[in-house]
């Protein structure tokens, strides 16, 4: 039918056919058969970026456990918590005590359980950002694999609908989203690299602040400052892959096709 309005249109104005435009349904028709084919080169060729950029992530956190275990020794280690730190080492200086000091000793108890309570706030507030943290990656992940298997599926029928005239940005929109849709993963894996780089900063920041004796209580709050600012940061994730599919010039592709198909 497609065909066929496009020669008669061209005889009733009396206009030599144009073949080309006419191949247009074939190379669609292609294109639907071998649609897993299509896809799966598409796949692969973007797997590659994110791959890539996956390993960075990888590297970069390993170097956090790391320095997150190195800073839990020193602090631990540090003389003001070194009575409190273990049960031995209290047991000893709760023992260095006079038998009738019992106001002594009941002091040394409210430190210990004060030290034990910021302790474990600092903890459960590090762990709980943290937590948020990586639940962030994983829903942009979560929600970038239904995008796509929902692309997948609906590909073929957005690839029909760009044989009639009308519907030819059909075609090129599903690239532009899907191609957008695939690269949360890459752009979260880079802000996740460059958030973890900070990350090692400021961790040996702290450990060079517990080894020279600093706060003990300020050690932690820029660490949990930052990893609210790299929550918040993963929201921006899919306006900065919508800004790179934009840049590369697919709006002007888009705009290209749909005016030389008319």
């Amino acid at each position: 039918m497609y065909i066929a309005s496009k020669v008669w249109r061209s005889i009733a104005e009396a206009e030599p056919i144009d073949v080309f435009p006419l191949l247009r349904p074939f190379a669609i028709g292609l294109v639907i058969t071998f649609f897993p084919t299509m896809l799966g080169a598409l796949n692969g060729v973007l797997g590659g970026i994110s791959s890539a950029t996956n390993a960075v992530v990888r590297g970069q956190n390993q170097s956090i456990i790391q320095l997150q275990e190195r800073k839990e020794a020193l602090l631990a280690a540090h003389p003001e918590n070194a009575a409190y730190a273990s049960d031995e080492a209290f047991e000893k200086e709760l023992g260095a005590k006079e038998v009738l000091d019992f106001g002594g000793k009941a002091a040394l108890y409210f430190d210990r359980l004060s030290y034990d309570v910021q302790k474990n706030f600092r903890e459960w507030m590090r762990n709980a950002l943290e937590l948020l943290h990586d639940s962030a990656a994983l829903i942009i992940n979560t929600i970038r694999t239904f995008f796509l298997i929902i692309l997948s599926i609906i590909g073929p029928i957005s690839f029909g609908f760009a044989i009639w005239p009308g519907f030819e940005g059909t075609l090129t929109n599903w690239f532009s989203r899907y191609i957008n849709t695939f690269l949360w993963l890459p752009v979260a894996n880079i802000f996740g690299a460059i958030t973890a780089k900070i990350q090692v900063m400021m961790l040996n920041s702290d450990i060079a602040r517990l080894q020279s004796g600093g706060d003990l209580e300020k050690a932690d709050y820029g660490y949990m400052i930052f990893l609210v600012i790299a929550i918040c940061g993963y929201l921006t994730v899919p306006s900065v892959a919508n800004w790179i599919v934009a840049a590369s010039g697919m709006t002007n592709i888009t705009r290209f096709a749909t005016r030389g198909a008319v």
